[in-house]
């Protein structure tokens, strides 16, 4: 039957410039531009299309999938990467079933449903679990709307291939395919730190996925201690080094970890039995009683009265997660709410060293050194290497830590070497006020130290004698020296700069943790006192970095608090009623301390 035109009745449009198009064609029109508008949605993952899939819930019923706050997160993180252009790259660190994976494999879903010859990938830790993630794509598949459902081309237990030809497929880490010879458009990484060989599977299969915007990769794992594939790239994805976004969801973001009071007075009850760690919580955090009674229970019932594995399955904070496999040097409750109130750097900064050399004669000859000039030559970079929270205080003295590398790995078998490192700190406050880290060569390293010696009006400098350290030595001035003893002239001779021996190591380590013990040391860089919480006694008893993790930091900051303790004397102390009293009493008896170990060698000529 054909539809005659509105307009008059012939067939014909009456002159007008339209196209009739009969019932049929409608139709197609309108299924071509919901089809168009479902591919924009879920390219995007929109909330509105994820919400139509069909997930098992806690309690064993089939629900709609309802994003939680940790979820959003994720996704948002996604559609920020997505909007800029750039490939979706996640590195998710997780506490237990807050529904990371289930929104992994929902957006794999949605993309593979309304996008044709999409190919995806789930590769988890154990066949189990690869199993199970693969079973919730097959669920999306069975109660999708029946408008959008039609027979899958094949399913089976490790693959679905929809009717546009996108498929789905799973596996274990050691069973997944080489990245070369099939190209993958998502891949979803499941537990990764739990993979055996993480570094080469992950290889393998990210030559597979192309470096285009259209693609996603998500790795999501709980923590399994420090080093490996996942805590290496976790901690290079906070630094900026790589082009994951690094997300974390804690426990304390998941609505159902919370156990609800059966009565008020039980409730104020518990509020009277809250250990100073709970009430820290209750306190500074804001979690609430439930939450607390939650967490108290867990730790109890499903931690074996733990509270380290707690914090490993169900962390607060990302160095909550990544525990220690050696004994902490330093007590790492305390380093735990240091972590929590570090902040962000005022400027990060790189030193334009051309300019400064070209002018730094000139400036000297005019006034000396000026802090107003010399500021000039700091060029602010979103992930510069000089980290600062406070500029110089005209009058105030400050001290410099330096730590030059020696280019040994970090890792046996690892390409990453060591970092060189330069501490200073405000000796009338005992603060963090910059830190610069970076690979550098020890004599550009030098121009690095002199710039931040003459900036902080004239820092008193202490740099590590042994191996590199010798050629920074030699080029700076303004520096601590060691007395030591020639048996040769039976004389008494200084040599410059701090040399870290099996003597001397132990105590500038030990001071390091009796001032971060006492809390008379503030710490405002989180990378700071995340290596202070990896910095482990080995099986030997020997103090050193976890296996994987740095210490350049640690060290350089050790060498900071000696040069406090024994360089010149500090800055004036604190007026009346300033809240820092108490700890700079404690500071001038540590170095009155430390003055009188100076008598045994350690002292300033």
């Amino acid at each position: 039957m054909t539809n005659a035109c509105p307009t008059n009745g012939s067939g014909h449009c009456g002159g007008l410039k339209t196209t009739c198009v009969s019932e049929r064609g409608l139709r197609l029109l309108r299924e071509r531009s919901r089809d168009a508008l479902l591919r924009a949605a879920s390219r995007r993952w929109d909330e509105r299309l994820l919400e139509q899939l069909t997930i098992r819930d806690k309690q064993a019923r089939l629900a709609p999938l309802a994003l939680n706050p940790g979820q959003r997160m994720v996704l948002d993180a996604m559609q920020g990467q997505r909007d800029a252009g750039a490939p979706v790259r996640i590195v998710l660190l997780k506490a237990r079933q807050f529904g990371g994976s289930t929104l992994a494999q929902a957006c794999l879903f949605a993309d593979a449903a309304h996008r044709p010859l999409r190919e995806s990938w789930i590769v988890a830790h154990t066949l189990d679990s690869a199993r199970a993630l693969f079973g919730m794509a097959q669920r999306f598949y069975r109660h999708y709307p029946p408008a959008s459902r039609v027979k899958p081309l094949r399913c089976n237990s490790s693959e679905l291939v929809l009717p546009n030809h996108s498929r789905i497929a799973a596996s274990t880490a050691e069973t997944a395919p080489a990245g070369r010879g099939f190209t993958m458009y998502n891949l979803h990484a499941s537990e990764i730190a739990w993979w055996r060989r993480a570094s080469e599977a992950m290889l393998s299969l990210l030559q597979a996925v192309p470096d285009h915007p259209d693609t996603c990769v998500i790795v999501e794992s709980t923590a399994n201690g420090m080093g490996g594939y996942f805590h290496d790239l976790w901690r290079a994805a906070r630094a900026g080094q790589n082009g994951f976004a690094p997300v974390f969801v804690g426990w304390n973001t998941v609505a159902e970890y919370s156990a609800p009071f059966a009565n008020p007075d039980m409730r104020r009850r518990f509020r009277d039995s809250l250990s100073p760690e709970e009430n820290a919580l209750y306190s500074d955090l804001g979690m609430t009683l439930e939450q607390l009674q939650w967490r108290r229970t867990c730790i109890r019932d499903k931690c074996g009265g733990s509270i380290d594995a707690f914090r490993q399955e169900y962390p607060l904070h990302d160095q909550e997660a990544f525990l220690t496999s050696g004994r902490p040097v330093f007590q790492v409750g305390i380093l735990d709410s240091m972590y929590l109130h570090c902040d962000a750097p005022i400027m990060r900064a790189e030193i334009d060293m051309e300019s400064w050399l070209a002018r730094r004669e000139q400036a000297h000859a005019a006034c000396g050194p000026n802090a107003l000039e010399l500021a000039r030559h700091l060029c602010a970079v979103r992930s510069g290497r000089l980290k600062i929270w406070r500029h110089p205080e005209p009058g105030a003295r400050y001290v410099l830590g330096v730590d030059v590398a020696e280019g040994i790995e970090v890792s046996p078998g690892g390409r990453e070497r060591d970092n060189s490192c330069v501490q200073v700190l405000h000796c009338g406050r005992m603060e963090q006020v910059a830190c610069w880290t970076g690979k550098i060569d020890p004599d550009v390293l030098a121009d690095v130290v002199l710039f931040l010696s003459e900036y902080y009006n004239r820092a008193f400098c202490g740099v590590e004698a042994n191996n590199h350290g010798l050629t920074t030595l030699t080029l700076l001035k303004n520096l601590y020296r060691r007395e030591v003893f020639d048996e040769r002239s039976r004389r008494r001779t200084q040599k410059l700069g701090w040399l870290t021996t099996a003597a001397s190591r132990p105590l500038m380590i030990d001071t390091l943790g009796r001032v971060l013990r006492e809390r008379a040391l503030h710490l405002h860089d989180q990378e700071t006192v995340s290596e202070c919480m990896t910095f482990v006694f080995d099986r030997n008893g020997r103090m050193d970095a976890q296996e994987g993790c740095f210490d350049d930091r640690v060290m350089a900051l050790s060498i900071a608090v000696q040069m406090y303790m024994q360089g010149p004397s500090s800055a004036p102390a604190a007026p009346p009623g300033n809240p820092m009293e108490e700890r700079l009493d404690f500071l001038k008896s540590m170095r009155g301390a430390g003055q009188g170990a100076s008598r045994n060698g350690w002292n300033v000529i």
